[in-house]
């Protein structure tokens, strides 16, 4: 399955009080589901890794049940 990814970006995170973490924010868009972010310390970022965790975001996805509401 082909992906887009949206962005790529560089933004500071802080898990810990006064604790900053440079973080990868990747923002993806697979067909047949919502556009997601996934969070990746900068120190642990690979093109691997991130394919690895976008893999393991859309298992997570295809388990979810659709529920649809009539208005």
């Amino acid at each position: 399955m082909k992906v887009r990814i949206l962005s790529r970006e560089e933004i500071t995170t802080y898990p810990k009080i006064k604790t900053p973490v440079k973080t990868i924010a990747v923002t993806v868009h697979a067909p047949g589901y919502p556009p997601f972010t996934l969070f990746i310390p900068k120190d642990e970022w690979s093109k691997e890794k991130e394919r690895e965790l976008i893999k393991q975001k859309l298992e997570e996805l295809k388990k979810r049940q659709v529920e649809e509401v009539e208005l």
